[in-house]
């Protein structure tokens, strides 16, 4: 989750300028984009400030229950938009980018907690910014999707 998180503002810093876009569809903050038949139950993210600014420090939470483990050859996809153009879409190794993480793989089965500390870039872009993350276990299956929004001034 950690790489995520910094990816999508490290992302947001660099994107140059772009068509402006107003979403009505999320509120500045976080969902659950998956369903009941994600591996991930129970899903709780806390983002504090609530929508961190360019400069800000950031603590980032999320919980879950899960109900099998997350072993290797897990993948995890990251999408990004910014003002509502594409700019990212790559699925990588999920263990990987938990390897220097609190939750590094794999994951046991049973709640899981994860705390992300960081600092958004002064020079990230202004406009919202939406990062979807979703998870699949090594068969494939899901396991947890988040979306979060940022309004960025």
């Amino acid at each position: 989750m950690k790489t995520f998180f910094v990816a999508l503002l490290l992302l947001a810093a660099v994107v140059g300028s772009q068509a402006a876009y107003a979403n009505t569809t999320l509120a500045t903050g976080w969902k659950n984009c998956g369903d009941s038949s994600y591996t991930a139950q129970n899903l709780q993210v806390t983002i504090s400030p609530a929508n961190p600014q360019p400069g800000d420090s950031y603590t980032y939470t999320s919980s879950y229950d899960l109900t099998k483990p997350v072993e290797t050859g897990s993948t995890e996809t990251i999408k990004l938009t910014l003002r509502g153009i594409p700019v990212e879409n790559k699925t990588t190794d999920l263990c990987t980018a938990l390897a220097k993480t609190d939750t590094p793989c794999p994951i046991a089965a049973g709640h899981v907690t994860s705390v992300t500390k960081g600092t958004i870039p002064t020079d990230a872009p202004s406009g919202t910014l939406i990062a979807t993350a979703s998870w699949k276990d090594q068969a494939g299956n899901n396991v947890l999707c988040i979306q979060l929004e940022f309004d960025l001034q």
